[in-house]
């Protein structure tokens, strides 16, 4: 039988696996999924535009959390809790696709912004490196190829 080439059809994915808060033995096997398709790629500019404009809306919401003289206190701590959710998500959806962060903060009975943080810290970081080799195969092909048509130029000068 043949052996096939995969496409990943333009989306990176990423794997995650997300602990139980009640069982920590069992994990949930869940994928993020980054659209890097011509059309995620064209409509990127306007989606990064209608971002911002949501977070700048988060920041203007939240000033009182955002300013630098903000003090975090029992009383505060609910407000700012859902300051910092609020544009992780927003931040998350814009990358992942809408709902995805409530999604995966559901799993396994809940989580927390701190370690939906992380996780979508080492998301982006795994995209990167995935971005980074396709980068760096497309490369290393196109100066194989630049480096052959100028030995065959050369050799037939000769």
């Amino acid at each position: 039988m043949t052996e096939r080439i995969q496409v990943d059809a333009g989306s990176i994915v990423v794997p995650i696996s997300v602990r139980d808060k009640d069982n920590p033995a069992q994990r949930h096997d869940v994928d993020l999924i980054m659209d890097i398709s011509d059309k995620a790629l064209i409509e990127a500019k306007q989606q990064a535009k209608e971002t911002k404009l949501k977070l700048n809306d988060l920041l203007a919401e939240y000033k009182d959390i955002m300013s630098d003289d903000f003090e975090l206190n029992n009383d505060n701590l609910a407000r700012a809790v859902e300051a910092v959710t609020s544009i992780l998500r927003t931040r998350f959806d814009a990358d992942y696709g809408d709902g995805e962060y409530d999604r995966i903060a559901s799993i396994g009975g809940g989580n927390s912004f701190i370690n939906m943080f992380d996780l979508y810290d080492q998301a982006n970081d795994f995209v990167g490196k995935i971005i980074d080799q396709k980068m760096d195969r497309m490369n290393k092909k196109s100066k194989n190829k630049l480096q052959k048509y100028l030995a065959k130029i050369k050799k037939n000068k000769k």
